[in-house]
């Protein structure tokens, strides 16, 4: 509800926060504050990638926070490329996959491409077919390429080639081990392991990249490893796990996931 971006080293020390687009010499350009900004994602070269639902655009920033470029429109047409565009990850070639939990769709771009030739694929619909969403809540990409999708409506995570292809589903309504009630984000770890924000219940699932159960923990509460909502989950380099608790207004940190349990 902030409308903001905050950066915080990896021990929780505040650094800066920005609330509107930059030019390069750091004056605020006006009239583009943000309205929602709804996930953001580092890339190779540590640049900000960011989706803003209330605009609806996707943006890139440089690693100071100037602001590069920013685009939300079929530039042939000039028809909103977006309606809600809820998340984002960069695959292994540095292609930026955008979901947008309205239209049931994943949206590939080339950053690099001219600026016709930006979306270079799009796939999905609605439904309940293998290879169908509800509403899809977070997307994430393992080190093969592999995409998955955290589906909010349907209590499950999907994965597909890094063509778009269903691979597999797990997961429905529940709270044995295996099932959601409303999944979030998502991690992914350096062995392709995936966390899962399994919000409804307040916890955190651990699968193999082929959706085997491999461990959970967390209850509802506010001890360092309970929740009140689970809502997205993060890797960091050093194999460290972040986990936002939207339902406690905080980010926990766990030195690696034996520590977690």
């Amino acid at each position: 509800n902030q409308d903001r971006i905050q950066v915080f080293d990896s021990y929780g020390v505040f650094k800066k926060k920005w609330t509107a687009l930059r030019d390069m010499d750091g004056s605020p350009l006006l009239g583009t504050d943000f309205l929602r900004p709804a996930d953001i994602e580092v890339d190779a070269e540590g640049r900000l990638h960011m989706v803003d639902v209330g605009w609806p655009r996707a943006f890139l920033f440089d690693r100071n926070a100037f602001w590069i470029r920013s685009w939300g429109v079929y530039l042939k047409s000039g028809a909103p490329a977006f309606q809600r565009p809820f998340s984002l990850a960069i695959g292994p070639e540095g292609h930026v996959f955008i979901l947008d939990s309205a239209l049931h769709r994943v949206l590939e771009f080339d950053l690099a491409a001219r600026p016709d030739q930006l979306l270079l694929a799009e796939w999905g619909s609605e439904g309940t077919a293998p290879g169908q969403f509800g509403t899809i809540s977070d997307i994430e990409i393992d080190g093969e390429g592999n995409i998955y999708l955290s589906d909010w409506e349907m209590h499950a995570i999907h994965k597909f080639s890094p063509q778009g292809e269903f691979i597999t589903r797990w997961g429905e309504l529940g709270t044995f081990i295996g099932e959601f009630d409303r999944p979030l984000g998502m991690g992914i770890d350096a062995d392709n392991n995936i966390y899962v924000a399994d919000s409804r219940n307040a916890r955190i699932q651990k699968f193999d990249s082929d959706g085997n159960y491999l461990t959970s923990w967390g209850d509802r509460g506010i001890g360092i490893r309970q929740f009140a909502t689970a809502h997205d989950v993060a890797i960091g380099p050093e194999g460290r796990i972040f986990v936002t608790d939207a339902g406690n207004d905080r980010v926990i940190a766990y030195q690696s996931q034996a520590a977690a349990p």
